[in-house]
């Protein structure tokens, strides 16, 4: 899960899902969700999405990894911007959590939930939900859960302009991530560091945020993670005054999210809180308009909307 090498993972928990399967094991569950985090965590959503529905439907599932398959399934449609799926299976967790009188599961889901009303742009929501994950986790001595609270609630702060509290807690994650060896964690809280930088105008500062987010993403085969901070890059470039290292850091970050899986197009209609993928082609057309490239501009809008097609019809 949050400790984890992604890019290996999904072939290694498919293979233990397989054998698992064949043998008529009894932990065929847990090799899924393992396959289901990952690709959730690669930005696979469309393929993570069905396996987490296949997770649900097997039969005598236990009472703890159904609370984790829809936690799971609602952390994914909120990464797609589908808030009201994503808090009904979220709410369902944290309902059979308290039933069974699991403490870290129902920090879990009120974390959960908390990220689904912030992608929301439900800001006093999410911090509502959040404090209860971190109360819950403080008193049973979550360290990892502790971590991704500090992070989520410096998201949280940073959306709603406080910077100086969300700078803080943003830190603070890091520190905490690092200690415990969560990464996820980490890079989470590094991007979010980054964009603040970049709010206040502080481009160096947020290119080394980026280029330590790139270096951890990249030796984590993390492509979901990889192409933020090829955005930020770019974006901390341009403020910087260096246009071509900015369009070489934007190309870089296309070619990540240009390559297979297709990727599940977003709700229309949600505000975008987080960054998204389509970034990357608004920063390198706007930055060719300003050269006045306009058949640079006009190619690669046209680019774009191909592989909006193309992950539209695969989903």
């Amino acid at each position: 899960g949050a400790r984890g090498d992604y890019g290996e993972a999904v072939k290694q928990a498919q293979a233990a899902h397989r054998l698992a399967k064949e043998l008529g094991l009894k932990n065929v569950d847990a090799a899924l969700l393992e396959v289901v985090n990952s690709l959730y965590y690669l930005g696979a959503y469309g393929q993570a999405l069905r396996l987490a529905d296949r997770g649900l439907g097997l039969p005598s599932l236990a009472g703890r990894r159904q609370i984790q398959f829809h936690n799971a399934k609602g952390s994914i449609f909120a990464a797609l911007g589908h808030t009201t799926s994503a808090l009904k299976s979220l709410r369902a967790a944290l309902g059979k959590a308290k039933v069974l009188r699991l403490p870290r599961e129902i920090a879990a889901s009120h974390n959960n939930i908390g990220n689904a009303f912030r992608l929301g742009g439900r800001f006093n929501e999410a911090k509502d939900s959040f404090r209860k994950a971190l109360r819950l986790d403080q008193e049973h001595g979550d360290k990892l859960g502790m971590a991704f609270n500090f992070a989520n609630l410096g998201l949280a702060e940073a959306a709603m302009g406080r910077r100086r509290e969300a700078r803080s807690l943003l830190k603070k994650a890091i520190g905490a991530s690092d200690k415990i060896g969560a990464p996820l964690n980490a890079l989470k809280a590094l991007v979010g560091l980054c964009r603040l930088s970049l709010e206040e105008r502080r481009a160096k500062e947020s290119l080394a945020f980026a280029e330590s987010g790139l270096q951890r993403a990249k030796k984590l085969g993390l492509r979901n993670w990889v192409w933020k901070f090829q955005l930020l890059a770019g974006r901390a470039l341009l403020r910087s005054g260096k246009p071509s290292k900015a369009q070489r850091a934007f190309e870089e970050g296309l070619k990540i999210i240009e390559e297979p899986p297709p990727r599940m197009p977003r709700i229309a209609g949600v505000p975008k809180v987080d960054l998204d993928p389509n970034d990357l082609y608004d920063s390198l057309i706007d930055l060719f308009a300003k050269q006045k490239k306009s058949w640079a501009a006009l190619a690669l809008a046209e680019r774009r909307r191909a592989r909006s097609f193309v992950d539209l019809v695969s989903n």
